[in-house]
């Protein structure tokens, strides 16, 4: 039930810690130049906030991030691709867990929110020279009431972006009743009070920015007339309403085990925060048109690559091209990698080779430093004796097999295992490696096999204590769009010059 404590200040801020987690240990999933930042108070007696910064280019416009109930930056960070995301568009982040919540310190309270967010607010200005117009607000769920109380007192950021916004007078009702409806929940909540004076109804609007709200009318702890009164507003105000459907099969488990499967609108939408995609990226970009800085990154690229290949992609305009289509994307990929990419594929090749080779994983990125420019351009380089080979199933094949690295780095993919890859993938089975269904396992010779479901599924398992190297795909999803990629391959080739061309294919993809 509703502790009672919760009838005057309602407990709406959730623990969220994990313990063990560190910056260092966890590289892969945000950005290499990340910092752990404090937030101190004006006096000793006051707690000292904690968070994270994460850079981007010099001069970066910054995104303040006011997460939901239960967020914080030591927390889930893999599902947290906002950061990573944003600072490769151009744009820094600066997240700083609520007192009490993550790393900092104090007690957990939402009669706090408003002073924690005027602080975090403080601390943004500084790393902006005071200029308000550099700023964007991002929050989620009870994160939006904090931008809110901002705005509220005065904050004039260039924009706001909300999701899964919800209301300090009513939030703590909605949650009442959708998690722990009984006749004393019922009597407790008629004397909770409201913790915030950042009521997004009333200040979203009014706020002089360009404003972009991701919501639906299935979140349990808005209400279907909020909803509409907030999306009329808005909209009104000349600001942007995405509607977003809310899935009722989400079940998280949260606050020391408890299931909140009766706010699975609420979850769904909330986790749309922890990415950043259009509509969101192209409104920021054309707010901020100086971004990204292009230039900059262009100058890193040619002093860190190798000095030829630079001089090449500077003076070639169509190279150039590509190389710009990568630097908007990727601003910390290796120099040579960028600069093999940009003089092997066209501008309009370029997303399929980033699915392919510019992958995000701290091996397969430490693997590609250790590469010249020569070695990575002839992994790059397509040219075959039966013709260019396709661009399409090499990326597709590279989205079935992974990365290709075990917990400590090595290799996991060889020819071998590719050819038998492929003979599973034409539908072959093949003696102790390729199995169809119904043969037993104990078939199987050298650890490791493939086998063929009668509904098309493709299964690959080793028998080994560390269960990595295992195809990524657990559909066949991946594997028909491989296969309707082949097709044209397939019928302008023998099966024999065929199969040569789809296992270079593959190696391809495996960057062998």
């Amino acid at each position: 039930m509703l502790p009672f404590s919760g009838c005057f200040v309602p407990p709406v801020i959730a623990p969220a810690h994990d313990p063990a987690w560190s910056l260092d240990s966890d590289r892969n999933s945000y950005p290499e130049d990340a910092s752990i930042v404090e937030v101190p108070g004006a006096t000793e007696s006051e707690p000292t906030l904690r968070g994270l910064f994460v850079p981007s280019d010099e001069g970066a416009p910054l995104v303040v991030h006011f997460a939901e109930s239960g967020g914080a930056v030591s927390i889930s960070p893999h599902n947290r691709r906002q950061y990573r995301q944003l600072a490769e568009l151009g744009f820094a982040s600066l997240a700083v867990d609520y007192r009490g919540v993550g790393f900092s310190d104090g007690k957990r309270s939402p009669a706090c929110l408003d002073e924690d967010a005027l602080r975090v607010w403080n601390h943004a200005l500084g790393l902006v020279d005071g200029d308000e117009q550099r700023i964007v607000l991002r929050g989620c769920s009870i994160g939006v009431i904090a931008m809110s109380s901002l705005l509220k007192n005065g904050a004039n950021p260039r924009g706001v972006v909300a999701f899964a916004p919800v209301r300090p007078q009513t939030v703590v009702a909605r949650y009442g009743y959708a998690v722990f409806w009984d006749l004393p929940v019922w009597f407790a909540i008629r004397f909770v009070r409201s913790f915030s004076e950042g009521d997004p109804l009333k200040w979203i609007p009014r706020s002089e920015g360009f404003k972009l709200v991701s919501m639906g009318p299935g979140d349990e702890l808005l209400g279907k007339k909020e909803y509409e009164d907030l999306k009329s507003a808005v909209e009104q105000a000349g600001g942007v309403v995405r509607v977003a459907g809310s899935s009722d099969t989400t079940v998280v488990q949260w606050n020391g085990g408890m299931t909140l499967a009766e706010l699975a609108g609420h979850v769904s939408l909330a986790e749309r925060s922890y990415s950043v995609r259009p509509p969101e990226s192209d409104l920021l970009l054309t707010q901020f048109q100086d971004v990204p800085r292009l230039d900059l990154r262009r100058a890193q690229v040619f002093a860190e690559g190798q000095s030829e290949a630079a001089s090449e992609v500077r003076g070639n305009p169509g190279k150039l091209a590509s190389l710009d289509h990568i630097l908007r994307s990727y601003r910390n990929a290796p120099a040579d990698l960028s600069l093999a990419a940009a003089s092997v594929f066209d501008e309009s090749e370029m997303e399929l080779c980033f699915d392919w080779f510019f992958s995000r994983s701290g091996e397969a990125r430490e693997s590609l430093k250790g590469r010249s420019f020569g070695e990575l351009r002839e992994l790059l380089n397509l040219e075959d004796p039966g013709g260019a080979l396709p661009l399409p199933i090499v990326t597709h094949a590279s989205q079935i097999i992974g990365e290709d690295f075990d917990r400590e780095g090595n290799r996991r993919w060889d020819k071998q295992r590719l050819a038998a890859l492929a003979q599973a993938l034409l539908g072959r089975e093949v003696p102790g490696q390729v199995l169809g269904e119904g043969v037993p396992n104990d078939q199987v010779t050298g650890g490791w096999g493939f086998r063929i479901q009668a509904n098309g599924r493709l299964e690959f398992w080793e028998y080994a204590d560390d269960p990595s190297g295992r195809l990524t795909t657990s559909t066949n999803t991946g594997v028909r769009n491989l296969l309707a990629a082949m097709e044209k391959d397939r019928n302008s080739h023998s099966e024999e010059e065929f199969f040569r061309r789809f296992l270079r294919c593959l190696e391809k993809a495996a960057r062998l």
